[in-house]
């Protein structure tokens, strides 16, 4: 995803005249696109058509479809991100790069339900594919959400004893779960700067199931990685 107005080279050279401006790339280089917005069927068309334009079969297309409905909901395009897994599975409904994405678009729009439902159609042997454990984990945390007196509720416990680990810790899960990342991880980072030993090590073992969660190339797990590696080895 690329803001025009910063990259008005590449604007040029694309001969973007309006956006949203979307472009298929295969191989490295431009293949198609379109100008304004688009029906969900115009969309799904469009991308129908660069699966069919690939050669060599279907695994290199569709992941390059993958990457690109990756790169748009990391940019926060859930609804596009959503449509281009909707259409990969038109042609792959096994696709399990699909199905993990498209549970977490899922998510994203508050329907842990059905993503939990989604990553049921995964196929048992890929129960072990770094992205069905990963969104599995976010489908959990997702699913632990709570309402927002609850949150508040903890935090008083937590201001009024900030050496209540428990209350520190219930609190965190909170906040994961209503997708307040930073916010969470900076909760169970306190108690293992405090006392990593407590409770079996279960603040930093929490943290390690949000990076799951969260993904790799999530910002916050990046950030993250980081803070308790000085943690740790401070």
């Amino acid at each position: 995803k690329i803001n025009v107005d910063e990259n008005q080279e590449i604007a040029q050279q694309m001969r973007v005249q309006s956006i949203p401006a979307v472009f298929a790339f295969l191989g490295g280089q431009p293949v198609d696109g379109f100008m304004g917005a688009k029906t969900d069927g115009e969309i799904k068309s469009f991308i129908d058509k660069i699966i069919a334009m690939a050669p060599g079969g279907e695994n290199p297309k569709i992941a390059e479809l993958l990457e690109q409905a990756k790169l748009a909901l990391d940019a926060g395009d859930v609804d596009q991100a959503g449509q281009i897994y909707a259409a990969i599975l038109q042609a792959d409904d096994q696709s399990v790069g699909a199905l993990c994405g498209l549970a977490r678009c899922q998510i994203e729009k508050g329907d842990a339900e059905g993503a939990q439902a989604t990553l049921a159609v995964v196929p048992p042997e890929a129960s072990d594919d770094p992205d069905f454990i990963s969104a599995k984990a976010a489908v959990e945390l997702a699913l632990n959400r709570v309402d927002d007196s609850e949150i508040t509720k903890l935090a008083q416990a937590v201001e009024a004893n900030p050496e209540d680990f428990q209350a520190r810790f219930d609190l965190a899960n909170a906040l994961s779960s209503n997708g307040m990342k930073q916010e969470a991880l900076d909760e169970l980072l306190y108690i293992v700067k405090a006392n990593r030993a407590w409770n079996d090590e279960a603040a930093r073992k929490q943290v390690l199931t949000l990076f799951e969660a969260w993904g790799p190339t999530d910002e916050n797990t990046i950030e993250g990685r980081k803070k308790l590696s000085a943690i740790l080895f401070s």
